[in-house]
Formats: C-alpha cells, sequence, structure tokens
C-alpha cells in the first residue's frame, strides 16, 4: 500500500511546476485555450470546510484566552491542541476579513455603473485583502508550527489539510501541492486524501491550456479522487472527468461522465444532502455536449433525454434545440422544434418554436424545395396563432371549475415556483432564470396580491427587477408599495411589532422588516430612471430656458450676459424627481444613517439644482458640508454652494461668508486638497469681480449721487486693475488686470498709461495667453499715432511669431461667426466662440495671423514700401493658401503688379486666380482672366490676349442664365471682351465707302454696307443685352456712330459727273434727305448713352464722347457748358487698378481715392472689450477705441490726444509717476 502511494505521489509531483522546487527561465508553451465549466474550485473548497466565523469582539476574546493558556500549559499534546485552536482562530479572522470583502461587491452591485463607488469599493477591498492575508499568514504559520514540531499530534492530518487549503487560499499553490503530498503520503487513510487530490486534479486542469500532456494528468488525478467514493467530492469528480473528455474532443466518454452524476445525484436523492449541488451543471454540460457535431442524433434526444431527466426533459430539448439554432445545425433544430410543438400544442411557446422553424427553414438553401418548405411552414406558424387563440376561447362550466381549481393551484405553485426559481436563480446568477422568476413572481403578486405571503415575494420580485434585470421604473414601482405596506400598518399600529423574545424566527415575515431596505432601494432605482431621463429632461430645460430668453428680450438678455449674473426662474420639478425626494424624506425620517445620510442629502440638493430651486438646494448641499466634511460629496457641494451664490444669485457678501466659512473648516481643508487651493484663488477672483461690479455701481449711481464722467470711470477702473496686480503680483489674474487696465486707461484718453500697461504685460508676462492681443493693441495705438510704419512692424511681429508657434502646435483656430444668408453653426460652435469673444482675448491664432499681414501690407502699400507689402501678401498665400482671404490677396497682388508696372507678374497672379478658383469663384475669375488679357495688350501679345478673351466669353457663356444675373464682374468681362473683338466689325463697317456714282453699281454697294450695318448692330445690341453700364453706354454709342456714319455715307456719296450747280444742289439735298433718318438714328443712340449714364450715375469717356455728339447735333438742346463731373477721374474698365478688390465699392463712390494714399478697409474688426477672468485659456483679441489719432514716442503721452469729438482738458504731459503710474487721482477716490 505504502508504495503505492509512493508511485502515485512521484506521478503527481512530476506535473508540479518548476517554481516548486527552484526558479526556471524557461519560457512556457503556450496552446489553445480550453473551455471551462461554470463551477468555480475555491466554492468548493470552501463549501468542504465549515467555518464557524464569530463576532471579531468573541474571536479576539477566545484568542485572548488561548494565548494566556499557552503561557502555562506544558503537555505538548494540549500544547498542540491549543496551538491548532489557535490557527483555527486566525484562520476565521481571515475568513471574516475575505467575507467583508465579498460584502463590499454586494455593495456596487446596487449601482454597478458608479464609477465614484467602484472605485471606493476596490480601495476598500484592497485594505480587507491586505488584513485577511495578514491573518492568513498567521494562520499558515501556526499551522506549520503545529505540523512540524508535533509530529504526534492526533489530528496532524486535518492540520496539513488546512495548512495546504490556506497556502492555496494564498495562491501558494506549489507549496500547498507540496504539503499536501505530505498528507497523502503520511496518512493515506485520512478523509482529507481525496481533496488533497482533487487539488492537484484542479491544478492539472486549471495548467491544461498549456497542452494536452497536463490535461490527461488532469484526468488521472479526478479518477484517484473517484476512488473515494463517500467522499463529498466524489460526483465533483466525476463531474470534471467529463470537462477534461469534453475538452479533449471525446464527445461519448463526456456524456457518459455527466451521466453518472445525473444518475447518481438521483439515486441519492434526499438520503445524503452535499454541501453542493452540481446535478443541473451536469444535465447543461450533457446537453452542451450533445449539441456538438456527431455527438448525438435529434431524432434520438426525446427518448435520450426522457429517459436521462424527465422532469427536465422538456426544458432540455429546447435548450438542445437552441444550441442546434445556434449553430447552424437548422435541421437538427426544425426536427426537435416540431416535437416540442407536438408535445405541447396549446402552449404560448408553441410559435415561438414555430417562428424558429421558419428561420431554420429559410437558412436550408436556395432551391425549390426548401422554399417550398418555408412557405409551408410560415403556414403553420399562421395556423399555430389561430389555434391557440381558439383552444381557451370558450371555456365550458367544467372547465370554469378547472379554471377555479387551477387559481388555488395556481396561487400554491407559482409560490412554490417563484421560491425556486428565485432561490436557483441566485445560486447560478442567470439572467435567463431571473427572467423567469420575475415573471413567475410578477403573475403570482397580480394572481394574489393580498396573500399572506405577498409582503416576502413583493421584496423578491423587486429585488430581481432591480439588482438582475435592470428594470429600474418596475423595482421602484414595487419597492414602493412595500413602504406603503408597511407606512400604513404603521400608521393603523403606532409601531411595528417586536419579533420573538425567545430568538426563534417568526412564522412570517414581520410588518417593517423590509421598510429601510426597500424605502432605500426606492432612492437606488428612481436615481437610475432619472439617469435614463435625462436626455429628455435635459431638452425639455433647454427648451424652457429658451423660452425664458425670449421672454426676457434681447436687451434684458444682453445685459445679464454683460454682468455674468444669470437670473434662473425656477422650473416645476418632473414627477420622477418629486418621487425621488419624497421616497428620500421617508427615508431619512424612518430609517436615519450617518452611512446614508450625506450621499442622500446630496442627490436631494442635486435635483433642486437642476430646476433652479436654490435655496433649497443650497440649505441642503450646505448641510452635506456640515455632516461630512471629510468625504468626496463635501467638496462638491461646497463648489455648488459657492457657483449659485457667484452664478445664479450673484451675492458677493454670501459668497465671501461661504468661502470663509469652508476655508475655516478644518476637515474640510485636509481632505479636499483642490477645494483648499480653489477657494486660496477665489480670494483674488472675488477682489476681480468686485471692480466689475464697482465700475457697473458707477455707472449707475444713486438717484442721490451726481453721475461720474466716462472718463473718470475708466481712469478709476484702470488704477483699481493696477492696485490688483500690485496685491496680486503672482495670481493668474494679475496678466488679465494689466490687459484690462490698458483697455480702460485708453478709453480715459490716457493713452500714455495705456502703453505701459500694454508693455508690463508683454515684459512680465511673456507667457500669458493675453500677450498677442497686446501686440494688437500696441500695433493700434501705433495705427492711432499714425506711426504706420511702426504698426506695420507689429502686425508682421505677430505673424512671425505665430509661423513659429504653428510649427511649435500651439497656434489654434476659430471659426468666424456666420455672415449674411449663411447657417449659424451648431450650438457648441457657437458657445466656443462667445468663448473666444469674451474678455477679447487673443492665442496665437489663424485668423489674427491673416489680419495681421493683411493690416501690414496694407500700410507697406499705403506707405508706397511695394516690395515688403508683395512680401507680406505672398507669405499669406504661402502660410495661408486655403482661407478664405486668399484668393483676394491673390487679385490684390495682381492689381498691385499691374500698378508698380510689373505686366508678367500681374498676368501671372491674375491667371493664377483665374485658374485656381475658376470653380470656387467664377464671377471674378473671368474678370480675372480678362485683366490678363488687358495686360497682354499692353505688351503687344495680341495671339495670347485674343486667346485670353475667347476663354473668358466661353466661361462666361457655360454659366446659366440665372445666375449670370448676379455675377457683375464677369459680365463686365464678357462685355469688355465682347466689346474689343466687335471692334475688327465696326472697322471694317466703317472703311467701306461708296466709291461709284453709277445707280446700277450704288445699290450693291448700299446692300454691302446695310448688311455689314446689322452685323455691327447685333454685335453691339448683344453687348447691351449684358447690362453692363460702361460697355452698355459704350455699344450704345458706337451705335451711334454707327448710324452716323451711315448717314455720312449718303452725305459724301460721289456725285454725278456733268451736273450743273443747280443739279448738284437737289443732288446733294436728296441725299441729305436720304442720310437725315440715319442721323436721327446715331443722335437717339447718343441721348441714349447719356440718359443711361444718367440713371445709372456712370460717366466714362464713351459718356463724354456721346454728349459731345450732341452738342454737335443737337445745340439748342445740348448747349456747350459745365457737365458738373471731371471726367479726368473717370474710370476705364481697361486701365482699373484699385488697391484691393474690396474697395472698390469706396473707389466707385469717390474716384478720386485712386490718386490717393491706400485703403485700409480689408483690415479685420475687433471688438472693444476688457479680458474677463471667467475663461483665461480661451484668448481672443482686442480693437481699440477708434479715437482720433495723437503723437507718441517711447511711452510719453500725446499732446491735445483726445477721444473723437472731446476737447482736450490738459495738453501737457503729465508729471513722472514715481511708481511708473502714479497715484489715483484724489478726485476720483
Amino acid at each position: 500500500m505504502l508504495r503505492t502511494f509512493v508511485c502515485w505521489l512521484a506521478f503527481l509531483m512530476a506535473g508540479l511546476p518548476v517554481a516548486a522546487f527552484g526558479y526556471t527561465t524557461e519560457k512556457k508553451k503556450e496552446e489553445e485555450p480550453k473551455r471551462r465549466p461554470t463551477i468555480d474550485y475555491s466554492e468548493i473548497r470552501r463549501k468542504t470546510r465549515s467555518v464557524d466565523v464569530q463576532i471579531a469582539a468573541k474571536r479576539a476574546e477566545i484568542r485572548s484566552q488561548l494565548q494566556e493558556l499557552l503561557k502555562y500549559e506544558q503537555d505538548p499534546k494540549e500544547v498542540a491542541a491549543l496551538k491548532f485552536r489557535l490557527a483555527e482562530n486566525f484562520y476565521e479572522e481571515a475568513t471574516d476579513y475575505f467575507n467583508q470583502a465579498q460584502e463590499q461587491d454586494d455593495e456596487l452591485a446596487k449601482d454597478p455603473t458608479n464609477e465614484k463607488l467602484r472605485a471606493k469599493v476596490d480601495a476598500a477591498k484592497k485594505a480587507l485583502r491586505v488584513k485577511e492575508d495578514e491573518w492568513r499568514l498567521k494562520a499558515i504559520e501556526a499551522y506549520r508550527e503545529v505540523a512540524n514540531t508535533y509530529k504526534d499530534y492526533p489530528e496532524r492530518d486535518k492540520v496539513l489539510f488546512f495548512l495546504g487549503s490556506s497556502l492555496w487560499d494564498m495562491d501558494k499553490k506549489a507549496d500547498a501541492l507540496t504539503i499536501y503530498k505530505e498528507l497523502i503520503g503520511t496518512y493515506p487513510k485520512s478523509k482529507f486524501v481525496p481533496d488533497a487530490y482533487l487539488a492537484f486534479a484542479e491544478y492539472y486542469f486549471e495548467q491544461a491550456t498549456k497542452g494536452s500532456a497536463m490535461l490527461e494528468k488532469a484526468l488521472i488525478a479526478y479518477k484517484k479522487v473517484a476512488e473515494y467514493e463517500d467522499s463529498e467530492v466524489y460526483p465533483y469528480a466525476i463531474y470534471k472527468q467529463g470537462w477534461c473528455y469534453y475538452n479533449m474532443g471525446e464527445c461519448e466518454q463526456a456524456k457518459d461522465k455527466f451521466q453518472t452524476v445525473i444518475y447518481l445525484e438521483d439515486m441519492e436523492g434526499s438520503g445524503k444532502k452535499r454541501r453542493f449541488e452540481i446535478r443541473k451543471e451536469a444535465l447543461k454540460d450533457f446537453t452542451l455536449t450533445y449539441s456538438r457535431e456527431g455527438c448525438g442524433s435529434a431524432q434520438d434526444a426525446p427518448r435520450i433525454f426522457g429517459k436521462l431527466a424527465p422532469k427536465e426533459s422538456h426544458d432540455l430539448l429546447v435548450s438542445l434545440a437552441n444550441l442546434y439554432f445556434g449553430t447552424g445545425q437548422d435541421k437538427k433544430s426544425i426536427i426537435l422544434y416540431k416535437h416540442l410543438i407536438g408535445e405541447e400544442k396549446c402552449s404560448p411557446e408553441v410559435p415561438f418554436y414555430q417562428g424558429r422553424v421558419v428561420e431554420c427553414a429559410s437558412r436550408l438553401g436556395k432551391d425549390s424545395a426548401a422554399r417550398r418548405y418555408t412557405v409551408q411552414q410560415v403556414r403553420e406558424l399562421v395556423d399555430l396563432f389561430r389555434k391557440i387563440a381558439e383552444c381557451i376561447q370558450k371555456p365550458s362550466d367544467a372547465q370554469k371549475n378547472r379554471i377555479k381549481e387551477a387559481r388555488e393551484l395556481a396561487e400554491l405553485t407559482l409560490r412554490r415556483m417563484c421560491n425556486d426559481w428565485y432561490k436557483e436563480a441566485r445560486e447560478t446568477k442567470q439572467k435567463e432564470t431571473f427572467e423567469y422568476a420575475q415573471e413567475m413572481c410578477g403573475d403570482y403578486l397580480e394572481l394574489s396580491p393580498d396573500s399572506v405571503y405577498a409582503y416576502d415575494i413583493r421584496f423578491a420580485y423587486a429585488e430581481m427587477l432591480y439588482h438582475w434585470l435592470k428594470l429600474f421604473e418596475r423595482a421602484a414601482t414595487e419597492y414602493s408599495k412595500i413602504v406603503a405596506v408597511d407606512l400604513a400598518y404603521l400608521k393603523e399600529h403606532k409601531k411595528f411589532p417586536e419579533p420573538p423574545k425567545d430568538g426563534k424566527p417568526p412564522e412570517r415575515t414581520l410588518p417593517g422588516t423590509y421598510l429601510c431596505d426597500a424605502s432605500y432601494k426606492t432612492i437606488m432605482a428612481l436615481r437610475e430612471v432619472n439617469k435614463a431621463d435625462a436626455k429628455k429632461e435635459k431638452k425639455a430645460r433647454k427648451e424652457r430656458e429658451k423660452a425664458e430668453k425670449a421672454e426676457k428680450g434681447d436687451a434684458a438678455q444682453a445685459a445679464e450676459e454683460k454682468s455674468g449674473c444669470q437670473q434662473k426662474q425656477k422650473l416645476p420639478l418632473p414627477k420622477s424627481k418629486q418621487r425621488f425626494i419624497e421616497a428620500a424624506r421617508i427615508y431619512m425620517d424612518h430609517c436615519p444613517s450617518d452611512q446614508d445620510y450625506c450621499p442622500i442629502t446630496y442627490d436631494i440638493a442635486n435635483s433642486y439644482y437642476d430646476y433652479h430651486h436654490f435655496d433649497e438646494a443650497m440649505k441642503r448641499f450646505d448641510a452635506v458640508v456640515d455632516r461630512c466634511p471629510d468625504s468626496e460629496l463635501a467638496d462638491y457641494s461646497a463648489n455648488l454652494v459657492l457657483e449659485i451664490l457667484d452664478k445664479f444669485q450673484c451675492d458677493m457678501d454670501g459668497l465671501n461668508k461661504y468661502a470663509d466659512k469652508y476655508f475655516q473648516n478644518a476637515k474640510l481643508m485636509a481632505k479636499n486638497e483642490k477645494l483648499r487651493t480653489y477657494l486660496q484663488e477665489l480670494i483674488p477672483k472675488i477682489a476681480f469681480k468686485r471692480i466689475e461690479v464697482l465700475e457697473e455701481k458707477l455707472r449707475k449711481p444713486a438717484p442721490n449721487q451726481p453721475p461720474m464722467p466716462d472718463n473718470r470711470i475708466h481712469r478709476k477702473v484702470a488704477y483699481e486693475y493696477i492696485g490688483f496686480v500690485k496685491k496680486f503680483r503672482n495670481h493668474e489674474l494679475a496678466p488679465v488686470a494689466l490687459f484690462n487696465a490698458g483697455v480702460e486707461f485708453e478709453k480715459a484718453e490716457r493713452l500714455d498709461l495705456a502703453l505701459k500697461a500694454r508693455r508690463k504685460l508683454v515684459d512680465e508676462y511673456p507667457k500669458s495667453d493675453l500677450v498677442p492681443g497686446t501686440i494688437f493693441n500696441l500695433a493700434e495705438n501705433y495705427e492711432r499715432m499714425a506711426d504706420y510704419d511702426k504698426a506695420a512692424s507689429l502686425y508682421e511681429t505677430y505673424a512671425s511669431r505665430y509661423k513659429e508657434m504653428a510649427g511649435l502646435g500651439k497656434a489654434v483656430s476659430y471659426k468666424a461667426k456666420p455672415g449674411k444668408g449663411e447657417k449659424a453653426p451648431p450650438k457648441k460652435e457657437k458657445k466656443k466662440e462667445e468663448k473666444k469673444i469674451e474678455g477679447n482675448k487673443r492665442t496665437w491664432n489663424v485668423e489674427d495671423a491673416q489680419a495681421a499681414l493683411l493690416n501690414a501690407g496694407i500700410y507697406r502699400e499705403a506707405l508706397r514700401q511695394y516690395p515688403q507689402a508683395v512680401k507680406d501678401r505672398e507669405e499669406f498665400i504661402h502660410l495661408f493658401p486655403d482661407a478664405d482671404d486668399t484668393p483676394k490677396v491673390v487679385y490684390s497682388l495682381g492689381l498691385m503688379f499691374e500698378k508698380t508696372k510689373k505686366y508678367p507678374r500681374a498676368i501671372e497672379m491674375f491667371l493664377k486666380y483665374a485658374d485656381q478658383y475658376g470653380r470656387k469663384l467664377p464671377d471674378r475669375a473671368i474678370a480675372a482672366r480678362m485683366k490678363a488679357a488687358l495686360l497682354y495688350n499692353r505688351l503687344k501679345k495680341f495671339r495670347e490676349a485674343e486667346r485670353a478673351m475667347q476663354e473668358v466669353l466661353a466661361a462666361y457663356r457655360k454659366i446659366p442664365a440665372a445666375k449670370r444675373k448676379t455675377m457683375y464682374e464677369a459680365a463686365e468681362a464678357a462685355a469688355h471682351a465682347e466689346f474689343i473683338q466687335s471692334e475688327p466689325l465696326y472697322t471694317e463697317y466703317v472703311k467701306y465707302k461708296f466709291n461709284t456714282s453709277d445707280p446700277k453699281k450704288v445699290k450693291p454697294q448700299l446692300d454691302e454696307k446695310t448688311r455689314r450695318l446689322e452685323k455691327v448692330k447685333k454685335a453691339y445690341e448683344e453687348i447691351v443685352k449684358l447690362g453692363q453700364a460702361e460697355w452698355a453706354i459704350a455699344s450704345l454709342y458706337k451705335l451711334g456712330r454707327a448710324y452716323e456714319d451711315f448717314a455720312e455715307t449718303y452725305y459724301k456719296a460721289p456725285l454725278p459727273a456733268g451736273l450743273t450747280p443747280e443739279q448738284k444742289s437737289l443732288y446733294q439735298d436728296g441725299l441729305r434727305q436720304m442720310g437725315q433718318p440715319w442721323e436721327d438714328k446715331a443722335v437717339a443712340h447718343f441721348e441714349a448713352a447719356v440718359v443711361k449714364g444718367s440713371d445709372l450715375g456712370f460717366y466714362s469717356q464713351f459718356t463724354q464722347r456721346a454728349l459731345e455728339k450732341l452738342q454737335q447735333y443737337r445745340p439748342d438742346k445740348y448747349p456747350r457748358e459745365d457737365l458738373g463731373f471731371n471726367l479726368s477721374v473717370v474710370a476705364d474698365t481697361a486701365s482699373r487698378s484699385p488697391l484691393l478688390v474690396a474697395t472698390w465699392e469706396e473707389v466707385m463712390k469717390n474716384p478720386a481715392l485712386l490718386d490717393e494714399a491706400p485703403l485700409q478697409t480689408e483690415r479685420k474688426e475687433r471688438p472693444e472689450t476688457r479680458a474677463a477672468p471667467e475663461e483665461p485659456k480661451a484668448p481672443e483679441g482686442e480693437a481699440s477705441p477708434a479715437t482720433e489719432p495723437g503723437k507718441e514716442e517711447a511711452g510719453q503721452p500725446a499732446e491735445g490726444a483726445t477721444k473723437t469729438g472731446t476737447p482736450a482738458k490738459d495738453s501737457s504731459p503729465p508729471p513722472a509717476e514715481p511708481d511708473e503710474f502714479g497715484e489715483e487721482p484724489k478726485e476720483d477716490l
């Protein structure tokens, strides 16, 4: 016998990891993972060892007594027994901490989506595990001492087993197996030997993923355990053999083992109660094995499962059918579903089975037979629905009696099934079982709501809905019913009944038992309901707030946004929130607990807060801070109190009061470092806010106080900001205060102090987000001083710095506000834009870099610094090739090159514009190509010019007629091109003259002249149709000249030879009569040209020429006198050269601007405002006030610098100030 055990032990230890004997660096082989059973070995071990875990105080008392006895006991046997009991005490202590850690999971199960709760639970479990390990190590040491020191101790086998079990719990499996080896070798007849073998088997099974060899060792070990038939782990060993065979692919052996377990449990019945139940798992795993390909026949399944488990055969067949269905074994699925339909007939499950048959049939194939079969099954499905409805439609009297009996029996059956299924569901933790159980319990409560058992069943029903099925609305309703029952009892009886004094459990659950638990769960369930409804509620609140804004009006809304104080009207609490608050009130009234007070109070306060009941919310938030100052909720609550006072109630005194109160709360500060830091920062922010409040008060003085002038208000506010900087120099708002001081000094017409503030900001806070904006402010100051060279240099500096920041990834971009006719951006983008503009702070951003380069280019061009202007605009195109203004810049470069007579470069820019932006901006692209054509003409490249004009006309003709109405530049270019191309027709027409007086020859010449006139007329009339003023007038003038030429053709026609003077006179009179109608037509066209120009307010050289012709032909109607305009400045389309295309509208209004300094309309306008502290990281630019430019040098004030329209009060510079900004004037104090 001993030799057998030695051999067996040698086999077992051969499979142990090398770590059990020494360290190895050999890489473990990886294999495909095997499928595992759902029963956990740790549960088996814990159930095989019962522990009487007493209360901590009792254990400590026993431990103290044992330690005291050990001091005096001399008998080795007694000492061993005492030390063994002491080890057991240590083990119980460890088990208690283990149980506490497990209870933490139950707490998390109440709200599994709460990440904060999860973190809290994890931390608590970690601490408990540490304690557990400490006591377990003590137990191990104690067990080891007894096992090693007292070899003759009668229960040493038990000690060894408990030692190995404890080592296993500590995940020291190699050491545990070593102990189990000693147990098996030393005490082969011990009752713990099967469990020791089982440990080896489980170890090999766990390692089975590393190779089939380990799985075979596990199988051998399980077989060894199975030799001990009286052991409690005997059925489990057989069960795990089945799993070994399953993973080895031997389905027949696996089925045999699972079947053995089932029969074994059936035979033993209630005669031998085991600590764990595996019959259900064996049935499930037998079904799983049977469902494998080649492991079972669908036709034989009803017989086999009926014999195997008659009671469960139906459910097992359903499961088997579903497995077939899920694995695509459609023919087998159909066979089983048909069998189930034949068995149940009138069951509501039948349509479900038939539906699956239909789906399986549809997947059998696409041949005609398969499809015919599918149609047949669909028909059967329809018939089955009808039959189910018909089978109980008109019950007989006997059936009615049976229904009554069935109701009574149903109460008993449903109650039993509800209890059993609920118990089974809690043990297996399968959702499907919970669903069945909750349905059963729900049906029971609907059938017997007043039953004496309804109280318990309703609570179990609610628990399933809440914890496992997550049906929170229904769970809250059921919990509320339990609470209502208990409160009704309490109202009637004044108090709940006391439990029996003898300690025996009552026959039924006493009223009030579930009151606290149910009321608390009501709160938790309603909290989840509110989470689900949060989106709907948020949308409804937004709609109400939108309606409120509409009621306030734009002016009130703007004033509210400017003040930063949001006036919120109380919103009605939704029904779910009211239910939540009422449930919380009941809980707080009847079940007060320090543990739950603060979370629930916080939730109530948060509900009030969401619906703008700020007084109620603040009272409860403050209560949370007072009651639980060292909790995380206290931090949130304190912040919300401060937010209410600051943002919604705008109560600066209250804000000071509560900020000081919380800062003085030592516990609150000790546990909330962030809040402490926030309060430390809040004091300067309050000081900053007081400046804004002061400004508002100065602008709206009391009725009995005289108003203060604006410049004094700005000056006083500026000095307040300077005082803030002196007091809080290192605070994050210090640069903001300096920025605002610069704005206020500038508004107070103290440009010298504004420059000092801004230079101080740039010098002392170079990393501030306000520096980019300050650079712009300084540039604008130089603009006001008319020092455009320095302003341009600053703008170029900004662009250069932006280029560096963009390379470092530190530049940002904001979308521009929508223009007229454009859609507004989404709400989120709109909010972002508002934050950007608020405070007028800038970053190194795309928009400002673009504006800087545009402004610099304008100023360089105005200063005649054309190379630098070109460089700025080329840099713009390089940096921002896809910007909205890039096309304008490209076009403006063409105009600039044209102005500086660099015609090839101008042609290059115009053609680049036409080619690159032809699709996006066809209007100007066509005009640009026409500009290139005209410049080709100047360079005498007539072929290129002709080709360019042909391309202009081709592009214009492709444009739909409806779009041409808005494309003025393209139409003008096309008209110009048509006009130029019509010139050869006109020239040929004019050249053609009568050269004979022979009547026979005159008529063909007249016909030819008329034909040419029609061509000219048609060409110029087409130009007039384009509707472009200049070229329409020019065409009218040219038509007049054509008719004039026709008249002159008659007037200057050759006379016949041999005429007398009288005959000549008569002949010439006849010619004049024939030419007069043509002359009248010419005059009409000249008048049309002048009238058209007058109507359109457009005067050109053609208008002047037409007027001169009228003065020639109609001197009485059109005398020669002052025309009322200077033709020298009339723009000619062929040579028009505005600085930028965006300035052309002003050129049209004042043509003389073409000969003056460049315009500045391309500059980006920015709102004039101060920086605000709320958004320090969303900077945006600021524009200076549009005051009259002054003169300043290196920080000295401008002489006579005043706001536009305001006389200077003191033209001399202020005296030197010792503290840089000087003292605030006494008149402002």
